[in-house]
């Protein structure tokens, strides 16, 4: 009886190299097709978490510019209230302005710091007009205050408020943390 080659059984290491030739020709397929299906979804996953950034700040826009609006006319209002001479219709309706600002409209907008840095300025304004006494002093034509300290501790009180406003400012806008900030820091920060 002939033996015919080709019907002979293959061997089990021709078997397991078989396999193995299989399975590396197979390889580079799958991992190709794992990698895509990864790249996609992160790719759609990082999509979506800019898209949902993009909406919330679409959403906050009017508050955040409202808040704007707000800070801006308290740091001019503040520095108002140190540049500009007391004892004048101006002025005191300036001092009515912040006293509005101070009890309502600050309060919606404004941080922990904030709110500190405004009971601090509210403090130092009332210590700076005497409960009006700055303009009844006799030879006090101006209407400046007698105590150089009452005046340092007012401008001391609007400086740190427009620190606080400018530090809630750069926070508020900025892109996350991370980012850069929205204002350059001075060199005296």
């Amino acid at each position: 009886m002939v033996e015919d080659s080709r019907c002979e059984e293959p061997r089990p290491s021709q078997r397991w190299a078989q396999v193995a030739a299989i399975i590396v020709s197979f390889a580079p397929a799958v991992w190709g097709a794992t990698w895509s299906v990864y790249t996609y979804a992160n790719t759609a996953a990082k999509q979506e978490a800019s898209v949902a950034r993009a909406r919330l700040i679409e959403a906050q826009q009017p508050f955040l510019q409202r808040q704007l609006e707000v800070f801006f006319e308290t740091v001019e209002l503040a520095g108002r209230l140190v540049a500009d001479v007391p004892c004048t219709p101006k002025y005191e309706g300036d001092v009515q302005r912040f006293s509005a600002l101070f009890w309502s409209t600050m309060t919606m907008v404004e941080s922990s710091s904030i709110r500190d840095a405004m009971v601090d300025l509210k403090v130092a304004l009332d210590n700076y007009l005497d409960g009006g006494k700055i303009c009844q002093k006799a030879g006090n034509k101006r209407g400046e205050s007698e105590g150089a300290d009452d005046t340092f501790d007012l401008q001391r009180a609007v400086w740190n408020l427009a620190r606080a406003i400018r530090g809630s400012i750069e926070h508020s806008w900025s892109g996350g943390p991370g980012a850069p900030p929205i204002v350059t820091p001075s060199p005296r920060d």
